[in-house]
């Protein structure tokens, strides 16, 4: 999975990519954006999946991610497994909703961020949740996220003489409406510098999607 495309990338880059190098490209910009994920702590294209959620013994529980449309939820206890009804055995809350002590209004539960129960409190370790369902930041990828994707991806293509000259510097380039001034190449497998600026509001617990 990558957030941008081979042309997108091509289009950023100031020498024509090489045929050669598209398989190797293709991977640069999936773990670009693979890397934007671990960063930011979420998944910005929507997947479905199971998750696991650990347990300590709290009334709510922060999910990692969030949850735009749930499937199933099943407690496992260490020993046993338990599937749980929404709105019976625990309520999903959406972001910045973390203190609430009364269910939330159901067109409001998703994107949710944690669970609820509705009495008591969870298990403790070792329990945990599987959590079933399609995971997102949002149902279309942010332009900064596709952004920030490009100049990653750019940069280690740089570092590598990939689409320009090995270690060469970019006076500016502009993408779908942005403008970008770079320095050095970052090392593959860095974020370089005005990426990590971007992204910085992404990141989950802080800025625009601050829970």
């Amino acid at each position: 999975m990558a957030y941008v495309t081979l042309a997108d990338l091509q289009a950023y880059l100031p020498t024509a990519i090489d045929p050669s190098d598209n398989a190797r490209v293709a991977t640069l910009l999936a773990d670009a954006s693979a890397m934007i994920d671990d960063y930011t702590g979420q998944t910005w294209e929507p997947v479905f999946e199971l998750r696991h959620v650990p347990l300590d013994g709290e009334r709510i529980v922060n999910l990692p991610g969030l949850l735009l449309d749930l499937d199933s939820v099943v407690l496992y206890d260490g020993l046993t497994t338990r599937g749980l009804t929404e709105g019976t055995d625990f309520y999903a809350l959406p972001a910045g909703s973390l203190d609430a002590v009364t269910p939330p209004p159901a067109e409001s539960r998703y994107p949710a961020h944690s669970l609820m129960t509705s009495h008591g409190s969870w298990s403790g370790a070792p329990a945990h949740l599987l959590v079933t369902g399609t995971w997102g930041a949002d149902s279309e990828v942010p332009a900064d996220i596709r952004m920030a994707t490009l100049m990653i991806a750019s940069s280690w293509c740089r570092s590598l003489g990939v689409g320009s000259q090995a270690g060469s510097e970019i006076k500016s380039e502009s993408w779908d409406g942005y403008s970008v001034t770079y320095q050095t190449p970052a090392t593959v497998g860095t974020i370089p510098e005005d990426a990590l600026k971007l992204l910085q509001r992404y990141t989950l617990g802080g800025g625009l999607y601050a829970v």
